[in-house]
């Protein structure tokens, strides 16, 4: 899972846990078919410091849910009509469950698990390209080859052209190409 694919699972889990704090539905209409379409208004708009229903589902949960205990849950259609003042907010409407101030680590029931490791081939994965740190600096380490060999594709294709057969930057063919000089220029000095 790429880390723009965790963010967004992260973001889907955190507004499902924050709407179940409401009891998944509006508090004015019971609206409850479509969690996005579900909003955090603040009861008291002095005390925001950020809205829960936008950027907010990026922040920790610990954050998130400080924020949540200033807000009820209301379906974008009775959210845009409290801010309109064509309807107001019941003073019976259900605030945030305290039994969801922690988040719920072992809900995890919706994690996908990926395949095995690209590196080695064993090791299941969840939220990361590879198994382990040891996999992950193998799958980044490339073959080259012999410096003659690489100064004459450089020469053929530009250090650009060189880098995509490689699948790398141009500058990485420059500096390995220094490296391998370097190395043979002490091979020479040594006696």
């Amino acid at each position: 899972m790429s880390n723009k694919e965790a963010v967004s699972y992260y973001r889907k889990r955190a507004k499902t846990y924050a709407t179940k704090a409401f009891g998944s539905k509006c508090g004015i209409c019971g609206y409850d078919k479509c969690v996005q379409a579900l909003d955090f208004h603040h009861i008291n708009p002095e005390e925001k410091i950020f809205n829960p229903s936008m950027g907010g589902v990026t922040r920790s949960w610990e954050i998130l849910s400080s924020e949540l205990r200033k807000c009820v849950c209301l379906c974008s259609n009775c959210h845009r009509e409290v801010h309109a003042g064509i309807t107001d907010i019941p003073k019976d409407i259900v605030r945030f469950d305290e039994s969801y101030a922690e988040w719920d680590y072992a809900n995890k029931t919706t994690l996908k698990e990926k395949d095995n490791c690209p590196q080695c081939g064993t090791g299941k994965l969840t939220t990361q390209k590879y198994c382990s740190n040891k996999c992950a600096s193998a799958a980044r380490t490339r073959e080259y080859p012999p410096l003659d060999e690489l100064i004459t594709l450089v020469k053929k294709h530009g250090y650009t052209g060189t880098g995509r057969l490689f699948n790398c930057s141009d500058n990485a063919i420059r500096k390995r190409i220094m490296r391998e000089q370097e190395k043979l220029d002490r091979l020479v000095r040594v006696p």
